[in-house]
């Protein structure tokens, strides 16, 4: 049986780095930062819909609605590479 340990430390580091991967793409607490990735995506997109990926990711840029659901995305792909790889 695999430890369950690894598995775990990965999906709370995936939680730690959600904010901060979010931050680097341009989904900042204050919203969309010009220049970024997300600035980008945004220019190409126009309008945004309400609760598209972009406006998810956006809400959990500035800590919303969007937090939860990213960073449960997130923790489990870190848990699955725990898995994998611990």
């Amino acid at each position: 049986m695999r430890n369950a340990i690894v598995p775990a430390a990965g999906a709370a580091a995936g939680v730690a780095v959600a904010g901060p991967i979010l931050a680097v793409a341009g989904f900042g607490p204050a919203g969309i930062v010009v220049g970024s990735l997300a600035a980008a995506w945004h220019s190409l997109i126009g309008n945004v819909s309400a609760h598209s990926l972009f406006a998810i990711l956006q809400s959990a840029g500035m800590g919303g609605y969007g937090t939860a659901a990213i960073q449960a995305i997130i923790a489990a792909i870190g848990a699955g590479v725990g898995f994998l790889f611990g």
